[in-house]
């Protein structure tokens, strides 16, 4: 069923979250003094309890998910009015079917997607996507939507460090959200019930790993070649090998399984100086420990990796 996004209604704009957007405008970077209210850097990591239920009341049916929502960002591309985030969505949940003679099942599901940084005014933050697409995520961060009422990343300096945005609609939409300074969204709720249908998402963070986010800096080259620990560790099924090089080498990066047999070559090209990232998916092996190894010139350095499906 097609159904309208009510967030455009107008009483939301006169409900808008006032309290968390009076912020002078801004640059690209953080403003000065201001909160970060959704921390953005690559490697960031949420996971969220993951409750959503769908119903129509008028034929008896009745769908209720509950697990795991675990949100990675996994790489970022910057343009001269916005940063576009490059997430993974993998969830893992119960399934089960009121009035239905469907069995419970155990849900896999994985998405990439982006959400888009304004890098102006108040950092507005959406995500591509319909309402039927993104009603039961955990960022439904929609860009249909007055500029008011969106999530934006930055507030006051002498906001509170946890803010909630909400508004109640014609007592048939609700909508609640909550972030916490230098954590992101900690508490996210919407229910639609319109025409004998009914919309229920309740979903809360249960962990968060963030990145140290550095201001803004003219690049430096490694002392040395360096080898970081693949992120995240263990990982499934990819995962983001970091090193470095002081000058311009010819490096070969490769994963071993345990026997000493080479089932992956990440990099084997002559690379320029600097600090270099490189995605390893791991979507065609077992779980298990592997080994990955860097050559560049004369250097050598192995480290271990988990694979956990």
């Amino acid at each position: 069923m097609k159904i309208m996004f009510p967030f455009v209604q107008s009483r939301i704009i006169q409900l808008g979250c006032w309290l968390l957007y009076t912020v002078p405008l801004v640059g690209y970077a953080q403003p000065a003094g201001q909160k970060d209210m959704f921390p953005l850097s690559v490697g960031n990591q949420w996971t969220f309890l993951h409750r959503c239920e769908y119903a129509e009341l008028l034929l008896d049916f009745a769908r209720f998910d509950t697990g795991t929502a675990q949100f990675t960002v996994n790489g970022s591309i910057e343009a001269k009015d916005s940063t576009r985030w490059l997430l993974r969505q993998t969830r893992i949940f119960k399934r089960h079917f009121y009035f239905s003679p469907i069995q419970d099942s155990i849900i896999h599901d994985t998405l990439d997607f982006e959400i888009v940084e304004l890098n102006r005014d108040f950092h507005p933050m959406y995500r591509r996507g319909t309402f039927d697409s993104l009603w039961d995520s955990e960022f439904p961060f929609f860009a249909d939507i007055p500029e008011s009422t969106m999530i934006h990343r930055y507030c006051p300096a002498n906001a509170p460090d946890t803010l909630t945005h909400s508004f109640v609609e014609g007592g048939w939409a609700t909508f609640y959200c909550s972030l916490k300074k230098d954590t992101g969204e900690c508490a996210e709720q919407l229910i639609v019930s319109i025409v004998g249908t009914i919309y229920s998402t309740n979903h809360l963070l249960t962990n968060v790993l963030l990145t140290i986010v550095q201001e803004p800096h003219a690049p430096q080259l490694p002392a040395d070649v360096t080898l970081a620990q693949n992120y995240p560790n263990p990982f499934n099924p990819t995962t983001t090998i970091k090193y470095g090089l002081p000058t311009s080498s010819e490096v070969r990066l490769s994963v071993f399984d345990m026997l000493g047999r080479e089932v992956s070559v990440l990099v084997n090209e002559r690379m320029d100086a600097g600090v270099h990232d490189v995605k390893f998916d791991a979507s065609g092996l077992a779980s298990g420990i592997y080994l990955y190894r860097l050559q560049a010139g004369t250097y050598v350095q192995t480290r271990k990796l988990a694979l956990v499906r």
